[in-house]
């Protein structure tokens, strides 16, 4: 193991000097050390009785979280979402293979984070749960539009939706003004006569214009399949090509003002229409992916976006590093062969994924095996990689032991992803 370089102690004293004291989090619990030590022992009562119930190993995250997957049907539902937001938020309290060497001190602080952040995702999951509920009738609700008798209203309302729609849509300026007109008249008229659609008012009019917008400005007597709008659409957020961005934040905007116009109308649940927005594409992922400064986002985070804020992380004794980083940083500025790697590496682990949870579950008890398995995987890529000389050969295993960690980290993801979507989905 190579030394730390002065940067990184400049780092791990930087952060420790951040790091608040037991006192500090005390006072802002506003608990004395007793209360805080009960406190301790009665949570630790609470999760190693939980813990036995579903039989998850707590020497290994990735093994807990395949386990709490097989078995949630089986479990209540205040159990598991329980052992899920533990599983969410540890911080290396109760899924870490060297606990026992924490001092009481630690455990204390650990424990008032881990429990503080569990507590905040439980409360956020229930909310999440109730909206879904309400939101899974709006399908069915949606069809009434086909039968309702229009309303007498005023124009107010299409006439400003009609700005709205030609100051965001340039293709708006060339069509038959009188024939979009006369659909938000039609639209608007409809919309009071079903209370949960005019309850989401600004996500109706969001969803009718990005994806009906030809056939709201062409067609005459509107009409489309209501209830197909709750649909979920996915767009390409992981490919920015400048126009991508400016489009999102074009419908970002466009769903914003939508939402400043319903504002003080009392039919109009505001909270309900944001979390629709944020369960009808990934938008709301891509805002806080690309965006994460605007924390002050009235939008709700999606599930995807609360479970990697998470930062899961199921090697947290750390990997393999026999090489030093100098190393690690002249392999990384070499582009071509670091590329290569990756992408044989990425084949490799699609094609063996008993090597990933293999390698997942000796983590924490068994590293000697993983660095026998990294050998393996080194001499088997040998002849797709002949510019792997003897000199590359530490690099290389810190390079693939980090890929693999990446791997089975973004594995766990996807199982904490799905679980939480059960969840919130249970009838």
């Amino acid at each position: 193991m190579s030394d730390l370089s002065s940067v990184e102690y400049e780092l791990l004293h930087d952060l420790l000097d951040t790091t608040p004291s037991l006192a500090e989090e005390l006072r802002q619990h506003q608990l004395t050390l007793e209360q805080a030590k009960t406190k301790l022992a009665a949570w630790q009562k609470q999760a190693a009785s939980l813990l036995e119930l579903a039989s998850l190993p707590i020497h290994n995250k990735f093994a807990a979280c395949r386990r709490l997957a097989d078995i949630l049907d089986s479990l209540s539902e205040d159990q598991a979402l329980w052992l899920y937001t533990l599983l969410l938020s540890d911080n290396g309290l109760v899924f870490d293979p060297c606990r026992s060497e924490r001092t009481e001190e630690q455990n204390l602080l650990s424990y008032l984070a881990v429990e503080k952040k569990r507590s905040h995702l439980e409360k956020t999951l229930r909310h999440y749960q109730a909206l879904h509920v309400q939101f899974s009738k709006l399908p069915a609700a949606s069809q009434l539009l086909q039968t309702a008798i229009p309303k007498t209203t005023t124009d107010a309302d299409a006439m400003a939706l009609f700005q709205m729609l030609l100051s965001h849509f340039p293709e708006c300026a060339s069509v038959d003004k009188n024939t979009l007109v006369e659909n938000l008249l039609l639209l608007s008229s409809l919309l009071p006569r079903v209370p949960e659609l005019q309850s989401i008012a600004p996500l109706f009019w969001y969803l009718i214009a990005t994806r009906h917008l030809t056939k709201l400005c062409q067609s005459s007597e509107f009409n489309c399949r209501f209830e197909k709008l709750f649909t979920y659409k996915a767009y390409q957020i992981d490919v920015d090509n400048g126009k991508n961005f400016n489009h999102f934040l074009a419908l970002l905007s466009f769903f914003e003002k939508l939402c400043t116009h319903y504002a003080a109308d009392p039919a109009v649940n505001m909270e309900f229409s944001l979390y629709g927005f944020a369960v009808t594409s990934n938008i709301c992922e891509w805002y806080f992916q690309s965006l994460p400064l605007e924390e002050s986002s009235a939008l709700p985070k999606p599930l995807r976006t609360l479970i990697r804020d998470c930062r899961i992380d199921c090697f947290e004794t750390g990997g393999f590093l026999d090489c030093s980083l100098e190393e690690l940083a002249a392999f990384e500025k070499d582009e071509h062969h670091r590329k290569k790697l990756l992408l044989v590496l990425d084949r490799y682990c699609q094609e063996h994924p008993e090597q990933l949870a293999a390698y997942a579950e000796n983590a924490s008890t068994q590293p000697e095996e993983n660095r026998r398995l990294l050998y393996t995987i080194v001499d088997e890529l040998k002849g797709e990689l002949p510019w792997l000389t003897p000199d590359r050969f530490a690099v290389m295993c810190s390079e693939i032991d980090t890929f693999i960690a990446l791997q089975v980290n973004e594995k766990a993801c996807s199982l904490l992803e799905e679980m939480g979507r059960q969840w919130i989905e249970k009838k």
